[in-house]
């Protein structure tokens, strides 16, 4: 009899070992999900029972793929519970933060600096990011709460503070989360207090969220396939092939935009496998208040695949994946910057921030300072100036849809190049060969911008009630939250 370990399938299919196991983990989320459902949620279990289901099923899924290095996130949950505490006693709350901020950030850092290599690593330090937000968000929501001590009695889950301590049980149970521990997303720790103590609206019997988990699975699943067949052709070792670097500079950006898209699927199936055991589990139950009460289940979602695929610019790309990361940075940093008095060095700490938390190959640091914070700068800035011009006809709206698609995708995939590749010496025979246009192109638009924008104004009037600007981005189109 022949037989076959993973270490033997991960050989056969091109793929390292542990990107298996992952994978296998974000598949098991889905039976854990309906077993938690079944016997946990719809029988209306003690907190502790869901605290302790949480715990065991993250522990098991954890040392499946990392084995003996789960220590690590039982570790920090355990020191983060301690320093919460002292600040607890000491009657200081808003030392939780800074304490755990820098404990969970240095333990981090270290994990990288001795465990990375010079590819894309997976390892114990993939679930411990975002475990990372996950405790140093616990911290800042306990001693919010404790500033603004009416908070932590308000059902609006909009509101993130929490009042009382959040015992040893809990933070296991958030931290393990099978449906968020491994890959995301980082959603609030009272979301997750509410639902296990039935309070709030979760104090309902939780609806059948009917056919809405199976069809995110496979959506996840189609994406996946799609990612595999394209990483066949697209990867890194492709991209810095002879072949690659020397193709013509208009096939090189088009297969930019095809490395953007490929990119893309990757975090799709990710994530839309992650959905569909939260909608499975209840956790993304939720009720819109804007609708009378109506029941939602996109309060998980970390990716909206038809705003990412359709969407007609980088404004609308970037807010639609990683939706709860950009969240974390939103209400975490951003706004803690407000002492800092300017929106452009807030921006830069949210960058410095995102370029130290990936880890420190310079690959990030470029790819969020010298790519997305130009390159989205630039685009507000083109479409501040021409967007009201575009409502004029359909043909021009849908001209400069089919532009800002295109711009998208491959402005998109020529930045992500160095987030894939690490560092910049990989990426710079390829965006040589591209002759730098997107960098080159940004500073002119600065630059030109304002005298541009009046130029334009001068030349073209706009006509009483013809538009005004681009809030909401009218050329890409609505798109739906819950597709």
């Amino acid at each position: 009899m022949v037989t076959m370990n993973l270490g033997d399938i991960a050989t056969a299919i091109g793929i390292p070992e542990i990107a298996v196991r992952l994978i296998l983990t974000l598949f098991a989320a889905q039976p854990l999900a309906i077993v938690y459902r079944r016997l946990v949620v719809d029988r209306r279990a003690s907190p502790y029972v869901h605290h302790a289901y949480f715990t065991l099923t993250g522990l098991a899924l954890s040392y499946f793929c990392y084995g003996i290095a789960v220590v690590n996130s039982l570790v920090t949950i355990c020191s983060t519970y301690v320093l919460i505490r002292l600040a607890a006693a000491l009657n200081r709350p808003t030392l939780a933060p800074a304490a755990v901020f820098l404990f969970s950030m240095g333990y981090l850092l270290v994990g990288y600096y001795f465990s990375s290599t010079d590819s894309y690593d997976i390892n114990w330090t993939t679930p411990q990011c975002v475990l990372t937000l996950k405790l140093i968000s616990i911290a800042y929501d306990w001693s919010d709460g404790r500033a603004h001590v009416d908070e932590h009695v308000d059902d609006d889950l909009q509101k993130r503070p929490i009042g009382d301590l959040p015992s040893l049980a809990e933070m296991y149970g958030y931290g393990y989360h099978f449906g968020s521990f491994q890959t995301g997303p980082p959603f609030p720790f009272k979301r997750y207090r509410m639902f296990t103590s039935r309070r709030g609206k979760f104090g309902v019997d939780i609806p059948s969220p009917g056919r809405l988990p199976e069809r995110q699975l496979l959506k996840g699943i189609l994406s996946l396939g799609i990612h595999s067949i394209f990483m066949i052709y697209v990867n890194s070792q492709t991209l810095q092939s002879e072949p690659f670097i020397s193709l013509p500079m208009p096939l090189g950006y088009l297969l930019c935009g095809l490395f953007g898209f490929v990119f893309a699927t990757k975090y799709a199936s990710i994530w839309l496998l992650m959905d569909a055991a939260n909608v499975w589990s209840g956790m993304s139950y939720d009720t819109d208040k804007e609708k009378h009460g109506s029941v939602t289940w996109d309060s998980m979602t970390n990716i909206l695949p038809y705003n990412l695929l359709f969407g007609t610019n980088m404004m609308t790309l970037i807010p639609s994946i990683n939706i709860h990361t950009n969240q974390f940075v939103l209400h975490y940093i951003y706004k803690r910057l407000r002492f800092l008095n300017s929106k452009t060095l807030s921006q830069l700490g949210v960058m410095m921030f995102l370029s130290i938390w990936h880890g420190f190959h310079d690959g990030y640091f470029v790819a969020f300072f010298l790519c997305e914070l130009p390159f989205v700068s630039a685009e507000r800035h083109m479409m501040e100036t021409f967007s009201p011009y575009f409502q004029s006809s359909p043909v021009l709206r849908y001209t400069a849809a089919f532009i800002g698609f295109t711009e998208k995708w491959i402005v998109w995939g020529y930045g992500l190049l160095v987030f894939q590749l690490l560092h910049t010496e990989r990426v710079m025979p390829m965006w040589r060969n591209l002759y730098y246009l997107p960098h080159i192109i940004c500073p002119i638009i600065w630059v030109m911008g304002s005298p541009m924008k009046r130029a334009v104004r001068k030349l073209w009037p706009l006509r009483s009630g013809g538009g005004g600007g681009n809030k909401g981005d009218e050329t890409n189109g609505m798109v739906k939250k819950r597709q």
